[in-house]
């Protein structure tokens, strides 16, 4: 298990001009704003995908995004510089100030 907090602080001392956190967030809500449930569409129309492709394709994506597999028991955090303000791709609603 990752520690933000401490990986946090130990990255604020290290750099002068701060850092500005985004998250933590789970894997699932990651995933999903960066595009995860279209990308497996558009694979998935692939007219060379064999059904027994695209129900692999699902189940693994199903074990990213899944509350009871992977998708809350992973998080992920985003940190950028402190002078950038906005908000960075998968952390859009989640910006710490």
């Amino acid at each position: 298990n990752v520690d933000f907090g401490s990986l946090l602080r130990v990255l604020e001392r290290q750099y002068a001009d701060g850092v500005r956190p985004h998250g933590p967030v789970t894997q699932a809500e990651f995933l999903a704003s960066m595009g995860i449930g279209e990308r497996l569409g558009a694979l998935i129309d692939q007219p060379d995908v064999t059904d027994e492709q695209a129900e692999v394709l699902f189940e693994s994506f199903k074990r990213l995004v899944d509350d009871k597999q992977m998708g809350t028991k992973y998080k992920v955090m985003g940190i950028t510089d402190a002078r950038q303000g906005d908000a960075i791709p998968g952390f859009l609603n989640h910006v710490t100030n």
